[in-house]
């Protein structure tokens, strides 16, 4: 790990300058400003490898602080350093005083400022390129372990930039752009590995740079275990690796003003485009991610200038209007039934920012001035199959749905058999490898077993003899939704009885509330099953975002058993006529052109 020494700051002031002009100072023993409630506190209720937890209780505009060192050095040998570290600053800050009142004046009086800016200067001696990059052991990830004792979540605000006082006049253009994520702390621990490459342009630039932790929009008490550029043990590592995947982002909500374009529609402004906007965001849309708007602005004027721009039709839907922005990016949630946590909001006011953060703590808010950046972001990766670039359009076709739902006037079936819903249910083949993937590391409501896979553990998968990868389309009268699910089915045969049991299974949340899980269900266990068919199982393991699989598994009668749920064959639940179904033929078969219609989706 590396050695990073974390003290207490403001986020508006510069102290000591402003000591005497805050409103809000309010001195320490020391003289410093209290910005935690109680300082860093060693909390030894709580484990870590230090033996203690730094419990902190934030008040307004207080902020962790560190100067940055990615360094590696052996865990035992740091953690020894830190312990020394620590039994010295009692007696430095008392020696200091004792100074202080003989007309002495030192640093000693406030180690944490001693130590601050000694490790200034060592920032400096490293600053030169050449000596930046002399270890070859970097970091693998910035770990932050922590325990959220109060029953609500918590967001901070993590950033890493340039120290640009402690750096050259010529090297400020060097500096690259500073790394900022917003991470969501539920209540209870939590640990949050962000991986390297996400800020290694930074890290690796060769100049000196700061980090810091802030709450947004809450003074909340925190306990943290760990704030530390790590690098994995080979044990750990690929644990950690799938810990370390950033959430992925599958909508971003735009500001307009002075976000997308410069300046403000209303006051003239608003003829250019702000650098890079509309790259950034043919490239988003291109990758499957998709776009919406949240102005505060007059809409058609608004939109007039978004055709003009060439862009309105980019965005699957748009908030323009004079109210909360967290109210817009709720209900824009709403609309495309996807979870927050799925969701950037881009916007150039920190006020704004701060007001969704608050209300709205699973967004990631983003500056707008990292606009031009973000398809560099892990966040963004979206997807590479045909089914990602034309998400878009699914999401406009899913709304021409909903138009034609409301004529039937609250007749769910009918206007589902209106539908003419269509499930293929197909061996998987190779061509289908990048949309499993997505399916696998996308799905969240629809998802039995809350698994995610990455390309690796998804090839293994698909690889295994024991179980028959399945592919499932779906088209209706309105449009053609793609591919929608996976699902992975094992026969398991005892005492000449079948069970039929599901290892994987998931749906894009495009389609729920289509019937498409009772459709599957029936079509595995029924058509041409036969009398021995005796249980179908599912290997369901609930997560917090899963619920709704849940609730129409529950529906249809499955009750818990041993690993997931369990349905005992024949069931009723599982008869219907809303959706037809088809089964192709095996990987052979479709690859030579001649798709044949079949009885069974497993051999």
């Amino acid at each position: 790990m590396s050695f990073l020494f974390w003290s207490e700051h403001c986020v508006e002031c510069a102290a000591p300058d402003c000591y005497a002009s805050c409103t809000l100072y309010d001195p320490r023993s020391d003289g410093r400003c209290r910005r935690f409630g109680y300082g860093i506190f060693r909390d030894r209720r709580y484990p870590s490898p230090r033996g203690y937890g730094a419990d902190i209780s934030f008040r307004r505009w207080g902020k962790l602080k560190a100067n940055g060192n990615t360094t590696m050095e052996p865990t035992r040998g740091l953690l020894r350093r830190e312990r020394l570290l620590a039994r010295s600053i009692p007696p430095m800050r008392a020696l200091g005083r004792a100074a202080q009142r003989a007309g002495w004046p030192t640093l000693w009086a406030d180690p944490t400022r001693f130590f601050d800016k000694r490790a200034r200067r060592l920032h400096r001696r490293r600053a030169a390129p050449d000596e930046a990059h002399a270890s070859s052991v970097r970091p693998d990830a910035f770990l932050i372990e922590v325990m959220n004792p109060s029953p609500e979540p918590v967001t901070l605000e993590l950033e890493m930039r340039v120290a640009l006082d402690l750096v050259e006049a010529d090297a400020v253009a060097l500096a690259p752009a500073p790394f900022r994520r917003a991470v969501r702390l539920s209540p209870g621990h939590g640990r949050h590995a962000i991986p390297s490459p996400a800020f290694a342009t930074l890290t690796d630039c060769g100049l000196p740079f700061k980090i810091s932790l802030t709450p947004a929009g809450s003074t909340p008490r925190l306990v943290f275990l760990a704030l530390d550029f790590v690098r994995w043990s080979d044990r750990a590592m690929a644990d950690r690796r799938a810990e370390a995947e950033p959430p992925a982002i599958k909508c971003v909500v735009f500001d307009l003003d002075e976000t997308l374009w410069q300046g403000v529609l209303l006051e003239g402004g608003g003829t250019r485009l702000r650098p890079g906007a509309g790259e950034t965001l043919r490239e988003l849309d291109r990758r499957g991610i998709l776009l919406a708007a949240a102005s505060k602005n007059d809409p058609e004027p608004a939109l007039a200038r978004l055709r003009r721009f060439g862009l309105a039709e980019l965005f699957v839907t748009t908030r323009i209007g004079w109210g909360p922005k967290s109210r817009a990016v709720a209900e824009i949630a709403a609309q495309l039934n996807l979870g927050l946590d799925a969701f950037a909001f881009v916007d150039d006011s920190a006020f704004e920012r701060a007001e969704v953060a608050a209300a709205l703590p699973q967004v990631a808010c983003i500056d707008a001035r990292e606009l031009a950046a973000l398809p560099a972001d892990p966040r963004f990766c979206g997807g590479r199959s045909a089914v990602a670039g034309s998400r878009r359009r699914l999401y406009l076709e899913a709304e021409r749905r909903e138009a034609v739902k409301l004529a039937f006037a609250g007749d769910e079936r009918a206007f589902l058999r209106s539908c003419r819903t269509v499930l293929a249910v197909s061996r998987y083949r190779p061509s289908d490898f990048e949309r499993v993937v997505e399916l696998a590391q996308r799905t969240n409501q629809l998802n039995a077993s809350g698994r995610k896979y990455d390309r690796t553990a998804c090839a293994g998968l698909l690889a295994d003899p024991s179980v028959c990868p399945l592919v499932l389309r779906c088209v209706d009268v309105h449009g053609d939704y793609g591919t929608v699910g996976f699902a992975a089915v094992r026969e398991v045969r005892t005492a000449g009885r079948t069970q039929f049991r599901v290892e994987e299974f998931m749906l894009s949340c495009r389609v729920q509330g289509r019937m498409l899980e009772q459709a599957f269900f029936r079509h595995l266990t029924g058509d041409g099953a036969g009398p021995e068919a005796a249980s179908l199982w599912i290997a369901f393991r609930p997560t917090p975002r899963n619920g709704a699989l849940a609730r129409v598994l529950e529906a249809l009668g499955f009750a818990p058993a041993e690993g997931g749920l369990l349905l005992a064959l024949p069931a009723a639940s599982l008869d219907g006529d809303l959706v037809e179904v088809e089964a192709m033929g095996d990987a052979s078969s479709e690859a030579d052109g001649q798709a044949q219609p079949g009885r069974r989706a497993v051999a």
